[in-house]
């Protein structure tokens, strides 16, 4: 969320309300083997672990993440050198100096399971939203798979999956009906690893990368994921991308739209307005009421426009 402390419940909740269809979520593990929502394996950016260095100053470290990771940071704290307990005495701030900063240092982190029952609470107080067809979802990366594999021999995609079978949601049938899920991950190991497991829908995250090679990747991609989400420039550049994935049978979810950080445009509605051209099927954004207000707006122009025309009366 743009407006708030990212990955708190008041920027799910806002999103909620906001019109979104899912609420997308980052997982990381602590020291004791919780789940948290966070995009970063660190802290310093989007917490308020400056100010509590007489307990956990002897923690920072440089830290570097190779392939296919390439993050360094300096003078940080990995989140898996704390304990959940210890990671929820720390508040969040907003990551950007440019953005809001009112709301800083009042949520804590949040885990996996507080994320599920809040929207499963928040679902059930709004059984009819929009157009009531389905109850809003998650859509869950496992962040850093590989690394947490390798270095710890923690599988944060069973973990993940553990998760939401104790809540009923397994299985894409089980989910639907209260609170569908979606998986995603930049590593296709970890897709591979819960294709086994659950028919949960799965999406191949890409990063910033020519097209020709995400065409190349296509068929191999359909063996073990349901879509992709591709950085936004390789969408908008190449003239029918979205065209080609749908022929094989795969969804597209570009990332992503940030009203502050506008890459092809001068306009918020212009630039949202690229991706429903471009008929993809879903876009990740920071700022979901400007992107949901403008699809909705596109959709209600579109009909309009394909109404037959009625014969002239004279």
């Amino acid at each position: 969320m743009g407006l708030l402390p990212e990955h708190t419940s008041a920027a799910y909740s806002q999103a909620f309300y906001e019109g979104v269809d899912f609420v997308e979520l980052d997982i990381q593990i602590t020291k004791d083997l919780q789940l948290i929502t966070s995009h970063d394996p660190v802290l310093v950016e989007t917490s308020d672990i400056l100010d509590h260095l007489d307990e956990f100053g002897d923690r920072k470290r440089n830290i570097s993440f190779g392939t296919p990771y390439n993050y360094d940071f300096t003078d940080d704290y990995l989140i898996h050198d704390f304990t959940l307990e210890e990671i929820k005495s720390l508040r969040r701030v907003q990551r950007y100096k440019g953005r809001n900063h009112v709301f800083d240092k009042m949520f804590q982190y949040q885990t996996l399971n507080e994320t599920i029952e809040q929207l499963l609470d928040l679902n059930a107080k709004n059984p009819n939203r929009k157009t009531g067809t389905f109850p809003v979802g998650l859509y869950i990366e496992t962040k850093m798979y590989e690394f947490y594999r390798q270095n710890y021999g923690v599988n944060s995609a069973d973990l993940v999956l553990d998760t939401l079978k104790a809540y009923g949601l397994g299985t894409a049938a089980e989910a639907q009906a209260k609170l569908p899920i979606i998986l995603e991950c930049f590593e296709s190991q970890s897709l591979q690893h819960l294709k086994n497991k659950t028919d949960l829908p799965l999406i191949f995250l890409m990063k910033s990368t020519p097209a020709q090679d995400v065409l190349n990747n296509l068929k191999n991609i359909t063996e073990w994921a349901h879509g992709i989400g591709p950085h936004d420039d390789v969408v908008v550049t190449h003239p029918v991308l979205p065209h080609i994935v749908h022929k094989h049978g795969l969804k597209m979810h570009p990332w992503y739209v940030r009203n502050d950080f506008l890459s092809y445009k001068q306009d918020v509605f212009e630039e949202n307005k690229i991706y429903f051209d471009k008929h993809i099927d879903g876009i990740f954004t920071e700022f979901p009421e400007d992107t949901v207000s403008t699809y909705e707006y596109l959709v209600r122009q579109k009909r309009e426009e394909d109404k037959p025309k009625e014969a002239a009366i004279e």
